[in-house]
């Protein structure tokens, strides 16, 4: 009996969490790839419909529909008119003269890598200024509806 419990304890609390984390990472994974969690939502409200149950009732180990709508209408919201720019696929774009080389990521525009060209470490190295992840400065951008983005 104790071994029963055990078990409910575990898939309830443990396996329930992964499984809703997991999902949730799909559900934005949508946003990503297509760049607009619409067609995800259109579906949710489909099943919702069909099955004649409230969007609001509560999932013992999913999140419930109008809970996953939620988080895909927020989640699209906070990042407005940038939206396009935060989703899609990294791409880098190099420009450089004979003293300097900039390399910046197409989501957002950021500047990735810029090195000096006519300078090396004492390893004989090249010298970068910033590089990759260091790259990532604490700047507000402001939507059209003066919401602040991420």
């Amino acid at each position: 009996m104790p071994f029963l419990i055990l078990l409910l304890l575990y898939f309830r609390f443990i396996f329930g969490y992964f499984i809703r984390n997991f999902e949730r990472q799909a559900d934005l994974y949508v946003i990503k790839i297509l760049g607009s969690g619409r067609a995800l939502i259109s579906a949710f409200d489909r099943i919702a419909g069909t099955s004649g149950e409230s969007k609001k009732k509560p999932n013992w180990h999913h999140f419930g529909i109008g809970e996953r709508i939620d988080t895909l209408e927020r989640c699209e919201g906070e990042l407005g008119d940038f939206a396009n720019a935060a989703t899609g696929t990294a791409e880098q774009v190099v420009l450089e003269n004979e003293y300097v080389k900039l390399t910046f990521s197409t989501l957002g525009g950021r500047p990735y890598t810029v090195e000096l060209k006519q300078y090396q470490t004492h390893d004989s190295l090249p010298v970068y200024l910033f590089d990759g992840d260091s790259t990532i400065f604490a700047l507000h951008f402001f939507a059209t509806d003066n919401l602040a983005l991420p």
